[in-house]
């Protein structure tokens, strides 16, 4: 559970950092391109500040999303050290809420694509599933 939580944290930091270089360079070749389009100085302009804050959002969602996400599944996995509830219990509760959050991005990927959204959600728990899957298989490996 250490090691989950541990993971989720450096995804937290990972996509913060990753992020907001990546976005930083992405706006600032934009500023440039304009400024040189209009001849002007956009350094303290609306479009700038407007390039700044874009930065800090979008690197503030792809730090808390899969955060986020790897929390979800993980709290009910201390449901045992607080409940009488049954540890295979609580990782099948994990599963499905890991499953339930594919699904809803899936959902939310079909609207953005204007699509399917019951087709894009069930894309993605199909995928989930079959990393699942590999994990399986990977871990039932027999290493002598």
């Amino acid at each position: 559970l250490l090691a989950i939580l541990g993971m989720s944290f450096a995804m937290f930091v990972s996509g913060i950092t990753s992020s907001y270089l990546t976005e930083t360079a992405e706006r600032e070749r934009q500023i440039k391109e304009l400024e040189h389009s209009l001849l002007t100085d956009l350094k303290d302009s609306g479009i700038s500040r407007a390039a700044r804050t874009t930065t800090i959002v979008v690197s503030l969602i792809n730090g808390l999303s899969p955060s986020m996400a790897a929390l979800s599944t993980v709290v009910p996995l201390f449901l045992p050290l607080f409940t009488t509830l049954p540890i295979e219990v609580s990782f099948y509760i994990s599963i499905s809420v890991g499953l339930v959050v594919l699904f809803a991005l899936g959902v939310f990927l079909g609207r953005v694509s204007k699509t399917n959204v019951v087709i894009y959600g069930l894309k993605t728990v199909a995928a989930g599933a079959l990393v699942i899957l590999m994990m399986w298989v990977v871990s039932s490996i027999q290493i002598l």
